[in-house]
């Protein structure tokens, strides 16, 4: 628009990706606005020109993942076509050209919060309105209460979900992802838009990409359990500590072929894991594995009779042994008989219990 507020029609709109130099063009309607579709995220600069008037410049536009952005109204001052106003744009903090609710993770926070396995997802709980966050977590993550299968979770715009069942929506991808496979991600947690398939809240995850500057890293994780504290329970149990041990390493690096034309960016991640996990499992008593181990094997089963009539007890429990025990209709030959194979797998369960819980 001019100085006095008019709109003017027929500027010419270029649009500047700052790390590609990649320029994109447009012009202004008659109500002076002009748009750009289908957009990738990074830092953009918009001038606007018009004969008869100094260029209007708005630098350093942030566009985040899966997002929109409203530039603000470019003044166009009456002088020279080679003068230019510049102003300082940033990234957007009020969302004016939709009614979606939108959060966006930065790289900075992908790669300065601490995640035990370099998985992006495990940073959803920063975000409002998300339940549970985190790889196999107690119980799945939620956006908004909704159901697990009703988030959409995409990379660079394409599903990585197991859609036969969709449950874990988003605590399990069969495309797992790593840190160096984001460069940020954008949660939709409300009035996601209609071109936003899939679900009713979304996880939009975008890769890396090259630019005009090389940039690379290389890291290497190691994870062990050596200056951990053993779990309350095993130590009370007389457990020793678990296994640990994760090795975790890669690289990635970008940057141009051909400046302004070519571009490349690669990555390559490991994960290599051994671990052991405690497991409470339930053993046969002393009393039932020495009368199974006995040369003449017998299962003792104890059992508290009930009147057909009333339904309550009746007596005292009764004791019998099950491997004895024969039906009415062939009175000799046993209900239950002890197989071998299942006699000699029996004989390797510990004899001895280190606890009594039941449960948790």
């Amino acid at each position: 628009m001019d100085a006095q507020g008019l709109p003017i029609k027929d500027a010419t709109v270029t649009l500047t990706n700052l790390g590609t130099n990649s320029s994109y063009g447009s012009s202004t309607g008659t109500n002076g606005g002009y748009q750009f579709e289908s957009m990738d995220y990074g830092y953009y600069r918009v001038s606007v020109t018009r004969a008869g008037f100094k260029a209007g410049v708005v630098n350093n536009i942030k566009l985040d993942a899966a997002t929109q952005y409203s530039v603000p109204p470019i003044t166009l001052e009456v002088g020279a076509t080679a003068d230019s106003v510049e102003v300082e744009a940033g990234a957007e903090i009020v969302n004016t050209t939709s009614a979606e609710v939108t959060s966006t993770v930065e790289k900075a926070q992908i790669d300065s919060l601490p995640i035990l396995n370099r998985n992006p997802l495990a940073l959803l709980a920063l975000e409002a309105g998300v339940s549970n966050s985190g790889p196999n977590g107690a119980i799945s993550t939620t956006i908004n209460g909704q159901r697990t299968s009703f988030s959409n979770l995409t990379i660079d715009g394409i599903n990585v979900q197991d859609n036969f069942i969709r449950e874990n929506a988003l605590d399990f991808s069969p495309n797992l992802p790593f840190n160096s496979q984001a460069q940020e991600f954008t949660v939709v947690n409300q009035n996601s838009a209609v071109e936003n398939g899939g679900g009713a809240s979304q996880v939009s995850i975008v890769t890396p990409k090259g630019t005009n500057n090389f940039h690379g890293d290389g890291f290497w994780y190691y994870r062990s359990n050596a200056w951990a504290a053993n779990d309350w329970f095993n130590a009370a149990s007389g457990i020793p500590q678990p296994g640990l041990l994760q090795n975790q390493g890669g690289g990635s690096l970008g940057g141009p072929l051909k400046k302004d034309k070519l571009f490349i960016y690669g990555y390559y991640e490991f994960l290599r894991l051994r671990q052991q996990t405690p497991n409470n499992t339930t053993i046969l008593s002393p009393a039932t594995q020495s009368a199974l181990a006995s040369a003449t094997p017998t299962l003792p089963f104890t059992y508290q009779p009930l009147d057909t009539t009333t339904g309550l007890p009746s007596g005292p429990p009764q004791t019998v042994d099950l491997l004895s025990v024969s039906h009415n209709a062939r009175p000799t030959v046993p209900v239950f008989a002890l197989d071998p194979a299942t006699l000699a797998i029996l004989k390797g369960v510990p004899t001895a219990s280190n606890n009594n819980r039941v449960g948790d």
